[in-house]
C-alpha cells in the first residue's frame, strides 16, 4: 500500500511540473519558436555502420549543400581496402571507386572503379586493376544491353577470359584462355 501512495505522488508531482512548465513556455513565448537552439540542425554527413556481410567498416556520406541528397560517401572495408561512391544531382550513384588498403609511404592504388547509368544500378563499364596497376579486368555494357567482359592474367597484358553477360546477368558466352 506504501508503494502505490508513493507512485501516486511522483505522478502528481510529475503532472505539475509539466503544467507549470507548458504555462511558462506558452505564457511568455510571445509568438517565438521555443524550440529554436533546442535542437541542432542537420549535419552535413551521416554514418552508417552496415551489417558485417558486407564487408564495410563505416560510410561517411557527405551531402549536398541543401543537406537533402548525398554528394559522395566514403567506405571503409574490413579488409583495409577504401572506396568512394560519386551521386548525381538527383541522389542516383554515378560511379564507385575501390583502392587498395594503402601501404605506408605508398601512393593510393585504384583496385576497380564502375561508372553507372542514370538509373544509379546499371553499370555502364568497371575496370579492376592488379595491385601493381595493371589491368585485370575491363568491363562494358553494348548499345544490345549485353555486357562484355575480359579478363587477364597478371601483368594485363595477355587475356585470360572472355565474357558476354545477358542484361539478366545470364552467360551467353565464355572462354578461357591459358597463359602460355
Amino acid at each position: 500500500m506504501k508503494s502505490l501512495h508513493s507512485l501516486v505522488i511522483v505522478a502528481a508531482a510529475a503532472v505539475l511540473l509539466g503544467g507549470v512548465a507548458v504555462a511558462t513556455l506558452h505564457g511568455e513565448s510571445n509568438g517565438e519558436d521555443l524550440t529554436t537552439g533546442a535542437f541542432p540542425s542537420r549535419i552535413p554527413h551521416i554514418i552508417s555502420l552496415p551489417d558485417s556481410s558486407k564487408g564495410v567498416d563505416q560510410q561517411v556520406t557527405e551531402m549536398t549543400a541543401d543537406l537533402l541528397l548525398p554528394a559522395y560517401a566514403t567506405i571503409d572495408f574490413k579488409n583495409g581496402d577504401t572506396g568512394q561512391d560519386l551521386f548525381r544531382g538527383d541522389g542516383t550513384t554515378m560511379q564507385r571507386e575501390v583502392f587498395y588498403k594503402q601501404e605506408p609511404g605508398q601512393p593510393k592504388q585504384l583496385k576497380w572503379r564502375a561508372s553507372i547509368a542514370e538509373d544509379g544500378v546499371t553499370y555502364l563499364n568497371d575496370q579492376a586493376f592488379w595491385q601493381d596497376g595493371t589491368r585485370k579486368r575491363a568491363g562494358d555494357r553494348l548499345p544490345n544491353g549485353t555486357y562484355l567482359i575480359f579478363t587477364y592474367f597478371l601483368g594485363g597484358t595477355l587475356e585470360n577470359s572472355k565474357t558476354i553477360l545477358a542484361a539478366d546477368g545470364s552467360a551467353l558466352y565464355h572462354r578461357v584462355l591459358r597463359e602460355n
